[in-house]
């Protein structure tokens, strides 16, 4: 018997649907009572279907059900995530994802992506519009998952104009045993996103309509050089930056902080709070002559703040592209070669250093000569020096306790040049450190006097459950001052359950 004998009745696709929801519907079309066994016989894999993000084996599923579906490259692209990923990757490494999640599985592949190290988080929950659901239950009786609301930067219906609702569930997509679907999530909590008024919602649907867009895009769409410049040109056309690029660091942190204030308070976002501070650092990681990876998210984030439609966006785009486009004899070799390969040929049978090596294949010099220590090149290295008052404004910088992608873009060096003199200098790295220790525990200390003002003969067991107070700090760093300066708080009752507030 054929593999797949076991499932006579499959569904239709539908253009927005996702592959995880439409193995849902097989599996409830033929009376499945296995997951496991379903997902077997639907791709081969015990686990593929149920990984509603980056399910996997698509050939094997397109030749068992080719004549219900369309190809298993037209599947990744536009009826999972990794459609949403690709445009902002360099055409090899997409067309690779591509071509491993078709013919089988990819275990890292939230790490290839960057994903788990962009802060924003890998884990991403299944989303429903309760509008779409109701229209989809009167039109066909049963409702199914939209691959448009499952974008990590999606929070908001378009169609309805409306706040997502999020199926937390505490069971991962490789461990889950059973099919969810919208309005029907037995081990999932329903948490609607919160939009806290017209402004939020025009944000975040801005956002959502920005990420359909991105999605939509064919792999490899945005080349990272020709990206960086368009922030570029748009951060010094808005004022943003100056003529040679430096950040206007005050005016930036205004325009954002006024663009996506409270917006990290949605489930999902809460990566912007820990980028709020730090938007220098984030502006320019994106748009930096050699820019770093970034997460779609963030780069939705820069678009959507310095362009007020997508077409905008994608006109400034073509326009650096074209500027970035270089003479013929830059492109790359007719031969496949590695970079190694090219950058021997250069610097030993061209001549050329490391530095114009590194540039002209669009690499980093860093890595340039990296490269060369490896393949036993011979060149001579040129320290970096920085300037005795560059030296000085950084070292006060870092003794304020400011972050270190702040002091970088405020004295206009690299993170990593900050992170060498702090590593370089002991004494400075421990001042560092106590100072802010100290104006922490000065804020934490203001902060509990109060709450205990507003909330007077409190006890310990019900000040702990009040979000975002700083007693569990105090008591694990500065207990003496709690024992000393609040005295009834350690008299009065604890609890019988549970962790007491002292030992």
């Amino acid at each position: 018997m054929e593999p797949h004998a076991s499932l006579c009745n499959v569904p239709i696709l539908h253009d927005n649907e996702t592959l995880y929801s439409w193995c849902a519907m097989s599996h409830a079309l033929n009376a499945g009572t296995n997951a496991v066994a379903t997902s077997i016989a639907l791709f081969g894999s015990p686990s593929a279907a149920l990984l509603h993000d980056f399910p996997s084996h698509l050939n094997i599923l397109v030749s068992r059900f080719g004549c219900a579906l369309p190809d298993a490259r037209h599947l990744a692209l536009r009826h999972t995530l990794v459609g949403y990923f690709l445009p902002l990757h360099a055409r090899p490494a997409s067309e690779e994802f591509l071509s491993t999640v078709c013919a089988g599985a990819l275990p890292s592949i939230k790490m290839r992506l960057g994903i788990t190290a962009s802060r924003v988080g890998g884990y991403h929950p299944l989303k429903s519009c309760r509008e779409c659901i109701r229209s989809d239950q009167e039109d066909n009786g049963v409702a199914y998952w939209r691959i448009e609301h499952q974008w990590p930067s999606a929070m908001v219906c378009l169609n309805h104009q409306r706040p997502l609702t999020m199926a937390w569930d505490p069971i991962t997509p490789v461990h889950r045993r059973e099919w969810a679907m919208p309005g029907n999530c037995p081990t999932a909590s329903l948490i609607e996103v919160p939009v806290l008024g017209d402004i939020q919602l025009a944000r975040l649907l801005q956002l959502a309509q920005f990420s359909q867009c991105l999605a939509l895009s064919d792999p490899a769409a945005f080349e990272p050089r020709s990206l960086a410049q368009t922030y570029q040109a748009r951060l010094r056309t808005l004022g943003l930056a100056t003529v040679r690029g430096n950040l206007k660091l005050k005016r930036l942190l205004e325009v954002a902080r006024g663009r996506y204030g409270g917006i990290d308070a949605v489930p999902g976002f809460e990566s912007l709070r820990a980028i709020g501070p730090d938007w220098p650092g984030l502006v320019g990681t994106l748009s930096r002559r050699a820019p770093r990876p970034g997460h779609p998210l963030k780069h939705l984030l820069m678009i959507a703040m310095l362009f007020d439609s997508w077409e905008e966006f994608l006109t400034a785009y073509s326009t650096a592209s074209d500027r970035d486009r270089g003479p013929p004899n830059v492109a790359t070799p007719q031969r496949d070669v590695s970079v190694e390969e090219n950058l021997y040929q250069l610097v030993v049978n061209e001549h050329c250093s490391i530095t114009e090596a590194a540039s002209r294949l669009h690499i980093c010099t860093t890595t340039g000569t990296q490269i060369a220590r490896r393949l036993g090149i011979a060149f001579t290295p040129r320290p970096k020096r920085i300037h005795h008052n560059r030296l000085q404004d950084i070292r006060r910088l870092l003794l304020c306790g400011m972050p270190v992608a702040v002091v970088a873009a405020r004295t206009f060096v690299s993170v990593g040049s900050v992170n060498r003199i702090l590593a370089a200098d002991e004494h400075l790295a421990e001042v560092r450190r106590v100072r802010i220790f100290l104006a922490k525990r000065k804020d934490a200390r203001k902060n509990f006097c109060d709450w205990m003002r507003t909330f007077p003969g409190l006890q310990v067991n019900q000040l702990r459950k009040i979000p975002g107070n700083p007693y569990m700090w105090l008591y694990r760093h500065d207990r003496q001052w709690l024992q000393q300066s609040i005295p009834s708080l350690w008299t009065l009752p604890m609890p019988t359950t549970g962790e007491t507030a002292a030992s």
